[in-house]
């Protein structure tokens, strides 16, 4: 890039040279002469960066994030993936035993080893009536790991 910005200063100093030169010199005589060799001179000064001219000098980086902050965002894209997913897996197998479940959070932690590790489970069901025991063991089996379970239900109103 300084390559290109010395070459277009140069250039510019060249024109403003020549453009003084013009104004000064009579235009009688030898003008013709005079302004070819003018001419030449911006057209040399125009094409001589051009024989040191080398491709590899031109530097087409583009500034990209650092590749822990892309980490960072690629792991917790996965992470909140596998929530949902492991959410809507726990809300099937809650449905097949005959539990309504409005909700169900899960909490997913990164270990320092890489591995994932459920953390906690929120779900939100219909009826008071559920057993939350039922709940509790549906949930562990799905997962396939003890985690702790909260089972709240669904404030019900009575509109009368």
């Amino acid at each position: 890039m300084e390559l290109i910005r010395q070459w277009a200063l140069t250039l510019c100093i060249c024109a403003i040279m020549t453009s003084i030169l013009q104004g000064i010199l009579p235009e009688k005589g030898a003008f013709s002469g005079i302004k070819l060799v003018l001419t030449l001179y911006i057209l040399i000064t125009l094409l001589s960066p051009l024989k040191s001219f080398s491709i590899s000098q031109i530097d087409l980086r583009v500034d990209t994030p650092e590749v822990a902050v892309l980490q960072q965002d690629t792991e917790q894209v996965i992470l909140n993936r596998a929530q949902n997913q492991l959410s809507e897996k726990v809300k099937k197998a809650l449905e097949s035993e005959g539990v309504e479940a409005i909700s169900v959070d899960l909490t997913l932690k990164l270990q320092q080893d890489g591995g994932v590790v459920v953390n906690t489970v929120e779900i939100l069901v219909a009826q008071k009536t559920q057993d939350s025991e039922k709940v509790r063991r549906t949930v562990t089996e799905t997962l396939g790991c003890d985690v702790e379970v909260d089972v709240s239900a669904a404030e019900e109103t009575d509109e009368g």
